[in-house]
């Protein structure tokens, strides 16, 4: 499909912006016009989703790493908030962390995915803080190790290494630095506190 026509537009934004159109999808798209066909994926609370009913929370015991694989990826499928979903896993996949260091709670990993889904189509800023304060962040990169008189570097350094400044753009100090500015941010029981 040429990227001359209106359907071939809005053939391109549907397959970047979502997981897949379908032929429907295109031609729905296509009849509303691409400015409308943006204007809803970035408005997603404007749109009617039944995902909850189609991907049922309930179902699933998030205590089973399988399960919570399970419920989010057919939630990813069942949206029609699709823009919404794959920014939530576009910023998972940046702002990385894992079901392998929860400690046995996989559930962590549900509520860092909540977490990034209420702001990913937000502020950056609001996004790096909400990782930052996420029980599976906080696992992941040891940040309940990170304490006053031993700074723990690791959540600083990812902080400016992968998630936003790059290499390159910081010194070792600023790792330090960084990191003493996080003693302090713990997780008791999946909670974010700060002592």
């Amino acid at each position: 499909m040429a990227l001359t026509t209106e359907r071939g537009k809005v053939a391109h934004l549907l397959r970047r912006a979502t997981f897949g159109p379908s032929a429907g999808d295109i031609d729905a798209a296509t009849a509303a016009g691409l400015s409308a066909t943006l204007d809803r994926l970035l408005s997603p609370e404007s749109q009617d989703d039944d995902v909850e009913e189609r991907a049922p929370r309930a179902l699933y015991d998030f205590s089973r790493g399988g399960d919570t694989v399970r419920w989010w990826m057919l939630r990813m499928v069942a949206t029609r908030r699709q823009l919404l979903e794959k920014m939530t896993f576009v910023w998972h996949g940046h702002l990385t962390s894992g079901i392998s260091k929860t400690g046995g709670h996989p559930e962590l990993m549900v509520q860092q995915i909540d977490a990034y889904r209420e702001r990913a189509l937000g502020s950056f800023r609001d996004l790096v803080i909400a990782a930052a304060q996420s029980a599976a962040m906080i696992l992941w990169l040891d940040s309940n190790q990170n304490r006053k008189n031993k700074p723990n570097e690791n959540f600083a350094r990812e902080l400016m290494e992968l998630f936003t400044i790059g290499i390159g753009n910081y010194s070792e100090a600023d790792v330090r630095e960084t990191a003493r500015a996080f003693t302090g941010w713990f997780q008791r029981n999946g909670e974010f506190v700060f002592d």
